[in-house]
């Protein structure tokens, strides 16, 4: 009885020591959590500070604004609705005419009568300019209708209608050159989407007629989900001895995208072209010329979604030129 007493009494004072000694490590390390967040967080800020070399992958995308999009077809919808419920001017008319044949001799690849046929269109745009812009605007709408419902019926069938030639003239075989035209089954699939095609055909129709002034000159949205596409989806044209050359590809791909990113930054000021520029520079392993745009790009720019990525890649362009051969 006395030996399992002391035991208690032993195991009492144990528990207590323990107590005491458990007591003393929650007081040392209470709150380590919020010290290990700290002590991360600054970790974090530190590297973050201090650019990495690294050449990002992406090239960003302008950011149209799709509701003046969605605003500019419900417009053109109403001018060709417009169209169908009075009919257009004799001068109007004429002129889509002379559009069509145009159109006709592109698709046929006629080029010998191409010049011609464009000379007529242009004589024929001032007696209709007369009946008002809007007159010849309800014309571009009735034509872009006719595009859009021909391509809709081709991507169904594979048929390219007579319409379709004569309104879009040589379209889906630039579509299918530019690599915008894949087979689904049996079905083809145009890559561009309505917002997309409806600007091409308003370029090509506004570069027929000469008319690219307001207010047949495209938007700034219009630009912008344009050349959107280019980005996304560069034209390679490579020699057909380098056709299966992938370096070559991707090479021919991103000269494309700088062209494109360039002839954006002349239309759109909200763009980051200088950064865009810069990562391209980089991935056709031009360093030093992509120094000036990436710096310029940080030097402009204090915070914002490519300003990290930005001091990287201008990290990353330094490194480069210095591991050059002088």
């Amino acid at each position: 009885m006395v030996l399992s007493r002391a035991m208690d009494l032993g195991s009492s004072r144990a528990n207590a020591g323990r107590v005491k000694t458990d007591s003393t490590w929650r007081r040392l390390f209470d709150g380590w959590q919020v010290g290990l967040v700290v002590i991360v967080t600054a970790a974090l800020a530190v590297l973050i500070a201090v650019p990495r070399p690294v050449v990002p992958d992406e090239i960003p995308l302008p950011k149209p604004n799709r509701a003046a999009l969605v605003a500019l077809s419900l417009r053109d919808e109403r001018f060709a609705s417009e169209a169908d419920r009075q009919r257009l001017d004799f001068d109007v008319r004429a002129l889509g005419e002379a559009v069509r044949a145009y159109g006709k001799a592109d698709a046929a690849g006629e080029r010998e009568q191409l010049a011609q046929r464009l000379a007529e269109v242009r004589l024929l745009v001032v007696p209709a300019l007369r009946q008002g812009p809007e007159a010849v605007l309800r014309l571009r709408a009735v034509q872009m209708r006719i595009f859009l419902d021909g391509l809709d019926r081709f991507e169904r069938t594979g048929q390219e209608s007579d319409d379709l030639r004569e309104v879009g003239g040589a379209s889906v075989a630039m579509l299918r050159r530019s690599g915008w035209l894949l087979a689904d089954g049996a079905r083809m699939r145009v890559l561009p989407d309505r917002f997309v095609r409806e600007v091409l055909f308003r370029k090509r129709w506004n570069e027929i007629t000469g008319l690219d002034q307001a207010p047949f000159a495209p938007t700034l949205d219009e630009d912008r989900v344009f050349y959107g596409f280019l980005i996304e989806h560069p034209v390679v044209s490579v020699p057909w001895i380098r056709e299966h050359d992938v370096a070559a590809r991707c090479r021919a791909a991103h000269e494309y995208q700088l062209r494109k990113v360039e002839e954006l930054g002349r239309v759109d000021p909200a763009y980051p072209a200088k950064y865009a520029r810069g990562v391209l520079l980089l991935q056709l392993d031009r360093p030093k010329q992509a120094l000036l745009p990436l710096a310029d790009f940080v030097q402009e720019h204090d915070d914002g979604p490519y300003v990290l990525r930005a001091r990287n890649a201008l990290r990353a362009a330094q490194q480069k030129v210095s591991q050059m051969q002088p």
